[in-house]
Order: structure tokens, then C-alpha cells, then sequence
């Protein structure tokens, strides 16, 4: 079974995963990783690393990290080249609910990674905007 990463700033990652496991319960295969307020790139790189070292199978690792150019993104990108990864930035909970439940049935992870980017992107919602599209709001 493809396995998750959450990897982010601070407690984002633990808090992301407990809200996910609240909602659907306890999730074998799935990880929370966070840099510390000390902890360094290389740190970061070096705790990442020896995660997969130790989780990493044939059907790899989708790693959803909180911000494009930020620490817990860019040591991440380091393991595209040596693990079977893929990654998505931007991750919220809907996302992580996401690709809990398509990881059951993906085929592989660039299938489930293409299958979370485009589910994710639904997720983002104005909702102002909708509420007055349902007349369920007087104004915009």
C-alpha cells in the first residue's frame, strides 16, 4: 500500500494527521514529520531520509508538504532523485483526507499523486461566492 507523509513547519503535520485520523480513524500508513524552530535544512533533509530509509516499499511515498520553497518542501524535493516519491505542496485537510481515501485503490503514486492534485484544487471554495449563487445569501 502506497504509504503519506505529511511534512511541514512546526506541529502542522501531527495536527493535519490527528484531524484526518479523528475523521476517518487510524491510518497504518500514515506519517507526520515536522521541522523543529532549531532544526536546520539539513536536519530537516537528514530526518526525511532516514524516515524512508525505514518506511520506503516498492509502491513508494506520497509526501504532502504545507508551502512550495519552504524547509519542509525543499528537503523533501532532495529525496525525488533517490526514493520513490512524488510530492504535493499546498496540503490542507481536505487534501489529506484526499489521498487517504485513493491511496486504497491507486494503482501506483504518480496515479495517486495526479488523482489528489486535481481532487485538491476542488477544495479551495469562496464561499461568499457560492452561498449567493445558491440564493442562500442576499449580496455578493
Amino acid at each position: 500500500m502506497i504509504k503519506i507523509a505529511v511534512v511541514a513547519h512546526g506541529n502542522l503535520a501531527k495536527s493535519l494527521v490527528d484531524a484526518a485520523e479523528l475523521i476517518v480513524g487510524s491510518q497504518e500508513n500514515l506519517y507526520a514529520i515536522s521541522n523543529g524552530k532549531n532544526g536546520s535544512l539539513e536536519y530537516l533533509q537528514d530526518k526525511i531520509k532516514n524516515f524512508l530509509s525505514d518506511v520506503i516499499d516498492k509502491d513508494g511515498i506520497l509526501i504532502l508538504t504545507d508551502m512550495m520553497g519552504g524547509s519542509p518542501n525543499n528537503a523533501s524535493c532532495k529525496m525525488l532523485d533517490t526514493f520513490n516519491v512524488e510530492i504535493i505542496s499546498g496540503v490542507n485537510l481536505p487534501m489529506l483526507l484526499s489521498a487517504i481515501f485513493a491511496s486504497k485503490n491507486a494503482e501506483n503514486i504518480l496515479q495517486l499523486s495526479q488523482k489528489v492534485f486535481t481532487e485538491s484544487k476542488k477544495s479551495i471554495i469562496n464561499v461568499r461566492k457560492i452561498l449567493f449563487e445558491k440564493n442562500m445569501l442576499s449580496r455578493e
